[in-house]
Parts: structure tokens; C-alpha cells; sequence
């Protein structure tokens, strides 16, 4: 068939014998040549979680087959969820959509699952140290996606994966948590 376009296309088929009989049957052909919609809602691209499980939820058009991991979700009014267990480390997980005339999208999403403590490598002042000054330097290198050090629950700005914040000492033993 040619001159066919995207969406409804009706055509008039006609058989006609020796003698002049005539059968005229319509029929009515979809063509569609265009990807389904996929869109994952949540969770963000590269996102980072200590959660074991992660919804995984997002919006496609009627009449489309999701699957993510390899299982099939079910699609409900174009909106789909999956919880899913993550592994510790980098998640790869492939979501597909199939629409009925076996057009695809697929997207590809990268999920950290993190559940080990940043490390904390403390310059100054060492453990059990003692100083003769009435303020002491707190500072300390921590790994790359550290956001955030809490030094006696004051935050500290990083730079360059380092921190250093001047707190006051008061006389006798001082416990500096971080």
C-alpha cells in the first residue's frame, strides 16, 4: 500500500470477476511509525540513595507495554510505578516502551545505592591531642561526593574535598564530633 500516512488510513479494495460482479470491502489500516512517549518521573538521572528500594515511577500513552529490568509494569492511565531492590553499588536499569505497532523507546537509568559512611581523614587536631590555645583549627580531608561536614553540629564549608573552621576551646577535655 503506499501513499499511506501516519494515523487512519482507509482503503477501498475491489474484486471483480469475469461477468462484471463486483465486491468492494473497506478497511481501515493505523499507521503509526512514531516511538512511544517515555518519561521516567523519578528518579532523577545519576541519582544517589541509601534506600534499598526505589520506586521507580513515570508517564507513557495508552496501549503501551513498559517494562523495566526485563518486568513488564502494569500502565494505568499512561502512569506507571515499580519498586525496585537495588544492589549495592551502580544500578544499570534498562525501562523500555512497546506501543502496539512494535515501535520502541528505551532509556537507560544509573542509580548509586551508598549505604557506607563517607571517610573522614582528620588533619588537625589529632585524636587525644592537647593544644595551649583557647581556639584550635579543625581540619580534615573527606572524599569527593561528600556534600556536607558537621563539625559540634556547625557546618563547614568544603573545598577542594578539604575542610578547616576555627572553634572555640574551653579549659579541660573538649570532644569535637564530626
Amino acid at each position: 500500500i503506499t501513499n499511506s500516512q501516519e494515523g487512519n488510513n482507509t482503503y477501498e479494495v475491489m474484486a471483480i470477476d469475469k461477468v462484471g460482479n463486483r465486491n468492494i470491502t473497506l478497511i481501515n489500516i493505523i499507521q503509526d511509525i512514531t516511538p512511544p512517549i517515555l518519561l521516567v518521573e523519578y528518579p532523577p538521572e545519576e541519582y544517589v540513595t541509601n534506600d534499598r528500594v526505589l520506586d521507580i515511577s513515570g508517564l507513557t500513552e495508552k496501549d503501551v507495554t513498559i517494562t523495566i529490568a526485563g518486568l513488564v509494569v502494569e500502565v494505568e492511565n499512561g502512569l506507571f510505578t515499580l519498586p525496585m531492590t537495588l544492589q549495592e553499588g551502580m544500578n544499570i536499569i534498562e525501562i523500555r516502551a512497546v506501543d502496539l505497532a512494535r515501535n520502541f523507546k528505551f532509556m537507560t537509568l544509573v542509580v548509586k545505592y551508598d549505604i557506607t559512611p563517607p571517610d573522614v581523614d582528620m588533619v588537625y587536631p589529632l585524636a587525644d591531642g592537647a593544644v595551649n590555645k583557647s581556639t584550635v583549627t579543625v581540619a580534615g580531608n573527606v572524599e569527593a561526593d561528600v556534600d556536607e561536614v558537621l563539625v559540634k553540629k556547625v557546618p563547614v564549608v568544603i573545598k577542594n574535598d578539604r575542610f578547616s573552621k576555627i572553634f572555640k576551646m574551653s579549659e579541660g577535655s573538649n570532644l569535637i564530633m564530626i
